[in-house]
């Protein structure tokens, strides 16, 4: 007679979603790079991405008001 082998419960699925998590996405190297790509002032842009991309994070602003702050302004 075979004894059953318990299983413990899963408490958390890892995903990886496209690459996104665990990565600096759009880290300061990366705004660096947009800014001289399409000629913007880096240190204006990380300024208003730091007082912003928090609330972002949280949901209390969609993206395209992040970026119409961000990097429209």
């Amino acid at each position: 007679m075979e004894q059953a082998i318990a299983t413990p419960a899963i408490k958390a699925l890892f995903l990886d979603v496209g690459g996104v998590l665990l990565t600096n996405g759009w880290d300061h190297t990366m705004r660096k790079q947009a800014a001289e790509q399409f000629a913007l002032d880096d240190a204006a842009l990380d300024e208003r991405h730091r007082l912003t991309f928090d609330t972002y994070e949280e949901g209390k602003l969609s993206l395209d008001e992040y970026l119409q702050y961000t990097v429209f302004l």
